[in-house]
């Protein structure tokens, strides 16, 4: 999976950030989250986690910048080939099982 673009809005210290994750060169994709202490890097990472339900913990009132508006986390990403290939693969062997 690759993903292409993220947006959070209203998410901890986060107002309204969107970016694109584009590949290089050859195609491939690097990601990094450089940034001084108090950035937001672990609050990109927590709200993507969030999006995802691998947060436990759940969401607490600060964690809303602005208690009026919604947390939105949204992100689009593509399946490489071979992910395609899989889940087309379990998929129809799942019809065919019922």
């Amino acid at each position: 999976m690759r993903i292409d673009n993220i947006t959070i809005k209203n998410y901890r210290s986060i107002n309204d950030i969107a970016f694109s994750i584009n590949p290089l060169k050859d195609n491939s994709t690097t990601f990094g989250l450089i940034g001084v202490n108090e950035a937001g890097k672990t609050s990109i990472l927590k709200a993507l986690a969030l999006k995802d339900n691998f947060n436990t913990i759940g969401i607490k009132q600060n964690d809303f910048q602005n208690k009026k508006l919604p947390i939105e986390v949204d992100y689009k990403y593509e399946l490489l080939d071979l992910e395609k290939e899989d889940l087309l693969e379990k998929a129809t062997e799942r019809y065919f099982q019922n």
